[in-house]
């Protein structure tokens, strides 16, 4: 398997949030522009939360473990870090639209 370079998947994880999301959120709420507005903000605040928290990561969590036992904190401290930083920036967008 190839390995990518973390700006390809942070990208695909943008895409791949943002998409379905969309579709989601135009079914839910009553206009295009804020189903675009939630799910913009929702995607980019997930894919900084991801970039930023593997950059921390690869600091923070020791690389004694053996490698199949270190991909799991790894996993863990970076979907946390996605999840953070896309209720942030959702946060963020509603408090910006008051």
């Amino acid at each position: 398997m190839a390995a990518y370079p973390i700006w390809v998947i942070t990208v695909l994880l943008g895409t791949v949030v943002f998409v379905p999301l969309f579709v989601i959120a135009l079914i839910r709420l009553p206009s295009a522009r804020i189903a675009f507005i939630v799910s913009a903000s929702f995607s980019i605040g997930a894919m900084v939360g991801f970039f930023l928290s593997w950059l921390l990561a690869l600091q923070v969590i020791p690389r004694h473990l053996d490698e199949a036992w270190n991909g799991i904190p790894v996993f863990v401290f970076v979907a946390a870090g996605a999840i953070g930083g896309a209720a942030l920036a959702l946060g963020l967008a509603r408090k910006a639209a008051r």
